[in-house]
C-alpha cells in the first residue's frame, strides 16, 4: 500500500518537505484546474516504473510493502486508440467507433472483477462517463476497496467525491510564497527533519463552497476581458 509521498524539492504546486499521507481504500484527489492533481499522479506512475531519474529527484515515495501498481490516465490516453485491448484486434477495431465513455466502460468492468490487492492510480476516469457509468465507476471503486486493493484518482464528478470522503484537497497544500520557496531543495539526509505533513482532508460539502468562490473570482476575470476587448 501506498503511505506516503514526500517532495525533496519544491514542483510545480508543491513545496519541497510536502508529506502526503494516503490511506487504505480511495484516495480522491480534488481541486481547481492547475493545482496539481495530475501533477502528483504522474509522479506516483512514474513508481511502477521503478522511477524515472526526475521523480527520483523530485520525490520520495513510500509503501509500507512490495506494492504492485497498475494506473492508466484517461486524460492523456485516449482509450479507443490506445493499446489498452492488446491483441485482441476485434475489440480494438470496435473502439474506434465507440465514443470515449463506451470504452471507458470496459475498463471498469474489468475493475469489477478485479482480484488482487495493490494499488490502482487514476488520472481523470470520470472523463466523458454517463451518469450510469458514474455509478458504475463508483461500485467499481468500492469493489476494490472492499478486496483490500488502494485507489489514488483524480476527479472532478461530486458524486463521486460524495462517496469517498475526506477527499484530498489540493487547495490546502501548503504555500509556495516567494522565490525562496521555488528554488528549495531538501537534502536526501534531512529530509526527515524538514517534513511537513499536508492537511488536505476536505468533505464534498467544503469544497463545493470553494468552487462557488472560485467561480466568482473567474467571472469576474473573464467578464472585465471580455470589456476589454482583449
Amino acid at each position: 500500500m501506498l503511505t506516503t509521498v514526500i517532495f525533496k524539492k519544491t514542483y510545480r504546486t508543491y513545496l519541497a518537505g510536502t508529506c502526503i499521507k494516503f490511506r487504505p481504500g480511495v484516495n480522491l484527489l480534488v481541486g481547481d484546474n492547475g493545482t496539481g492533481k495530475s501533477s502528483l499522479i504522474q509522479l506516483i506512475r512514474k513508481y511502477s516504473d521503478k522511477l524515472t531519474d526526475h521523480a527520483r529527484e523530485t520525490v520520495s515515495i513510500h509503501t509500507d510493502s512490495e506494492t504492485k501498481i497498475w494506473s492508466h490516465d484517461f486524460e492523456k490516453d485516449n482509450v479507443r486508440t490506445q493499446s489498452y485491448f492488446g491483441d485482441n484486434m476485434q475489440f480494438q477495431i470496435g473502439a474506434m467507433f465507440s465514443s470515449h465513455g463506451e470504452v471507458s466502460r470496459v475498463y471498469l468492468g474489468d475493475l469489477l472483477k478485479f482480484k488482487e490487492k495493490g494499488l490502482i492510480v487514476l488520472d481523470e476516469p470520470d472523463i466523458g462517463l454517463s451518469p450510469a457509468s458514474i455509478l458504475m465507476l463508483i461500485d467499481a471503486f468500492k469493489h476494490v476497496a472492499d478486496i483490500g486493493g488502494q485507489i489514488v484518482d483524480s476527479v472532478h464528478n461530486l458524486e463521486i467525491m460524495k462517496n469517498f470522503e475526506p477527499l484530498f484537497n489540493m487547495h490546502y497544500l501548503p504555500e509556495i510564497k516567494n522565490k525562496k520557496d521555488k528554488e528549495l531543495i531538501i537534502d536526501e539526509k534531512d529530509l526527515n527533519e524538514k517534513v511537513v505533513f499536508a492537511d488536505i482532508s476536505s468533505t464534498t460539502k467544503e469544497y463545493v463552497e470553494q468552487c462557488k468562490r472560485r467561480h466568482k473570482e473567474l467571472m469576474k476575470k473573464f467578464l472585465k476581458v471580455k470589456e476589454n476587448g482583449e
